[in-house]
């Protein structure tokens, strides 16, 4: 959640071009009133002036016209006099028809500009109106389950009606069921996309450029400091496999966008709130291999069959982590040492079925059985350094 500055001016909503933030916007406001900002013309002369959100005391906002600042603003000697001249003709019963002109166009441009917002707590707008409807018993649930899924309100209570308002049984149907998880508001997707979207500089005006709705390197950090992760966290190749990604470092609009609208996420606070999901995936053996499995496409070069060494031996280090495999630094030292060769995709996929099914200390590897050659060699290495793990010290499920 951006960082709320006591006294926010409309100045502090827009981009540098004058258009509304509507990012920033829909991350500190409810839907409602988001979209009530958003739909006021971004091009309003002077908009920093217009409209000030001012905080109580107990923390509540409410919002004021720029104008009625500007008339209780001692500072301000022309909107004073303004004002003085204005209660002056108003005692003395007479208002010219200059002055009713220029009354009813400040009125005009307060009730366009300013709108409540008052007893809305900070950055937390209050239930929906449909959620007070509900007993006691049926709020908690929808809010819990809010919380774990990071669905919307309709989401949470079509799930839990559906389910006849067992929980357990609504968590199966949103994870179960894509429909569920389908709700996300095209505006807000547009929107993130747009937030991590690079910018491009044309070398030249002629050449079409093939990354220009591309989200590349710096977006994607942007990201994970968005999401507090660490760019090098595992579970951005979660995210990756979820969005089916061609390329590491790279997102296509196609491939955000999809992937998103799939884990039904539509706003950054779900995002963040999807996290502890995905890295939990993990734990899955057959999502597992496929994560592992999609590794390979993902991380090798543009046009290339095969994957760099020091790639493979990265992304293996990162994956093998997870499962706790101790022959891992191994493999690798022995790669550097024998092979120093790309890695095939046979290699790559086999080498997860030897370390799921060879127990450590070699003692039910099969010399007949048809493993890669790379492999065998691997076992001669071991074997000629004396390198034998104690079965009990591994576990092929995960440890955390």
């Amino acid at each position: 959640m951006p960082s709320i500055p006591k006294d926010l001016h409309v100045i502090d909503l827009k981009l540098g071009n004058g258009d509304w933030d509507a990012y920033f916007i829909r991350n500190i406001f409810n839907e409602e009133d988001a979209n009530l900002i958003l739909s006021i013309p971004s091009s309003v002369d002077a908009p920093e002036d217009k409209m000030m959100w001012h905080y109580s005391n107990n923390g509540e906002y409410s919002v004021k016209s720029g104008y009625k600042v500007a008339l209780e603003s001692k500072e301000n000697a022309e909107a004073s006099d303004i004002y003085t001249e204005a209660e002056s003709l108003r005692e003395k019963g007479s208002v010219s028809e200059s002055e009713r002109e220029r009354k009813k166009e400040r009125k005009k441009t307060q009730e366009t500009l300013a709108f409540s917002l008052s007893h809305h707590p900070p950055l937390l707008p209050p239930p929906p109106k449909w959620l007070h409807k509900l007993g006691r018993g049926h709020r908690d649930k929808v809010q819990q389950f809010i919380a774990i899924t990071g669905a919307s309100e309709k989401v949470a209570l079509q799930a839990l009606k559906a389910s006849d308002w067992n929980l357990e049984g609504a968590f199966d149907l949103f994870y179960s069921h894509p429909q569920f998880k389908s709700f996300t508001d095209s505006r807000h997707l547009e929107e993130l996309y747009k937030r991590y979207k690079g910018r491009i500089v044309l070398i030249t005006s002629y050449l079409e450029n093939p990354y220009a709705d591309m989200i590349l390197a710096d977006g994607i950090t942007l990201l994970c400091n968005d999401l507090q992760v660490d760019p090098q966290d595992i579970v951005m190749l979660v995210v990756s496999w979820h969005m089916k990604a061609a390329t590491m470092c790279e997102f296509s609009k196609q491939e955000f966008i999809g992937g998103l609208q799939a884990l039904g996420i539509d706003t950054l606070e779900k995002f963040c709130e999807r996290i502890p999901f995905m890295r939990s995936e993990l734990k899955d053996e057959q999502k597992f291999r496929e994560i592992y499995n999609f590794a390979f496409a993902w991380a090798k070069e543009k046009g290339q069959k095969s994957l760099a060494l020091d790639t493979a031996i990265g992304m293996w280090q990162l994956l093998f982590a997870e499962k706790h495999w101790p022959l891992v630094e191994h493999w690798c030292q022995f790669l550097q040492a024998r092979h120093n060769k790309a890695i095939s995709r046979d290699t790559w996929s086999q080498l997860l079925e030897f370390a799921r099914t060879v127990k450590p200390s070699l003692s039910n590897y099969d010399a007949e059985g048809a493993w890669p050659y790379l492999i065998d060699e691997f076992v001669e290495y071991l074997q000629e350094n004396g390198v034998m793990q104690n079965d009990q010290t591994t576990d092929w499920s995960l440890k955390r």
